[in-house]
């Protein structure tokens, strides 16, 4: 027959597998808080960028990009149809005024001078050769009227004459009327030949008038020539650089054909970009912030270029340092057009956190941990964006990109 056990022995098994039950419901919870911590991530706050949101300003800009050109470049054209003799300076050149930089061939030139000079040589001899007629004329005209004047004196006398016959009844009234009218026929012919002077000197006057008004083009096109003479010898005429120029001797070259380009890379000016999308938000007298070698200038819209290409906007951008030790030709830089400023708002730095304006979802870092919440984004500024909703003013913000965490409420941060 069995032997009951030990009640001191009963007890001690119970308490063993006490023990033992609760080591295994210790082993599993702590099992379960190690995953759970295993499965919630962490951020270090070294690797991260953040930023705190503070109160200001605000400006609202429209991000085109830009290149530094010379605010005045001179082109020189070719004055006439020619080639080239001789090149004489190259690309890079430093220029001062009356710097020769080609020499074309003037052949053609000075064979249009000799023939301006001939023309003028045959108006001049057709002038003295109207003079002379015009003399020869005036002198058979004064004759003329020299004798007219001689034959109405003779003819006033002979009418006297036969008026005193008359009153001795030696001459009849008929023999009267007859000297009277032969008296007044003497008198309109002096009149007439009177009119015809007046009348050969203005009709000659003109004609020399004109033979003048012919030597003067003349004249005028030899000076052009004999200008185009001394173009020739191309020159700068302003202090500057050489950055291009018609370098093939030998080359033919039409009037009005481009020889040479000559900057001043003293003063700049930006060329800018933009999308025709933002035509409507874009006006000259804009204020705009250029971005040149890490360091930004001001400046404002100057003009806007009426042509559209590809879709493309070209602005005209002036500086308010033109002269600025940064600017480079041919830089390439960022441009900022500000199109609307906002001050005393909520702000947070630019980070790639945010995807355009609107409602976003933000992580807010408090104490050892990253708390998502939706925040209201509004404009954006070149380093800025305005705070709308969701955050508070000394509230910091994770700006690296958290794409990844999005489906988390929580991330831990290690300090």
């Amino acid at each position: 027959m069995d032997k009951p056990l030990d009640k001191t022995y009963l007890q001690l098994r119970r308490n063993r597998r006490i023990a033992l039950y609760s080591l295994v419901v210790i082993i599993v919870l702590a099992s379960a808080l190690g995953i759970k911590s295993m499965l919630t991530p962490t951020l270090s706050i070294d690797k991260i960028r953040t930023a705190v949101v503070d109160r200001g300003s605000v400006d609202a800009v429209i991000l085109s990009s830009g290149r530094v050109v010379p605010e005045f470049e001179q082109v020189i054209s070719c004055p006439f149809d020619s080639r080239i003799v001789r090149v004489e300076s190259e690309p890079g050149t430093q220029l001062t005024p009356g710097h020769n930089l080609l020499l074309l061939d003037d052949r053609l030139i000075r064979l249009d001078i000799d023939r301006l000079q001939d023309e003028i040589a045959l108006k001049h001899n057709q002038r003295e050769q109207l003079e002379l007629e015009i003399n020869r004329q005036l002198d058979e005209m004064n004759s003329e009227k020299d004798i007219l004047s001689l034959e109405l004196k003779f003819q006033e006398a002979m009418t006297e004459q036969v008026k005193a016959l008359e009153k001795i009844y030696a001459a009849t009234a008929w023999s009267v009327k007859q000297a009277e009218l032969e008296e007044e026929i003497k008198k309109l012919k002096k009149e007439q030949n009177l009119r015809e002077i007046s009348r050969l000197l203005e009709s000659n006057k003109k004609r020399v008038d004109g033979l003048q008004i012919e030597m003067r083009l003349l004249q005028q096109q030899l000076r052009k020539v004999e200008d185009l003479i001394n173009r020739a010898t191309v020159k700068s005429n302003m202090k500057g650089v050489l950055v291009w120029i018609a370098s093939e001797e030998g080359a033919t070259l039409r009037q009005g054909e481009i020889l040479a380009r000559i900057a001043n890379l003293e003063r700049f000016r930006i060329e800018a970009t933009v999308s025709d999308l933002n035509s409507a938000r874009i006006a000259v007298g804009l204020a705009v912030k250029v971005k040149a070698n890490n360091e930004i200038l001001n400046g404002n819209i100057h003009n806007i270029l009426p042509n559209i290409e590809g879709g493309i906007i070209t602005l005209i951008i002036h500086l308010a340092d033109p002269s600025h030790n940064n600017l480079r030709s041919n830089l390439s830089v960022d441009v900022y057009i500000i199109t609307e400023s906002r001050d005393d708002v909520l702000r947070v730095n630019k980070g790639p956190f945010v995807n355009g304006p609107g409602e976003q979802e933000v992580f807010v870092i408090e104490d050892t941990r990253a708390i998502r919440r939706k925040a209201t984004i509004g404009i954006a500024g070149m380093d800025k964006y305005e705070v709308i909703d969701g955050l508070q003013e000394g509230e910091t913000v994770i700006l690296s990109g958290t794409d990844d965490y999005n489906h988390l409420e929580t991330i831990r941060i290690k300090h």
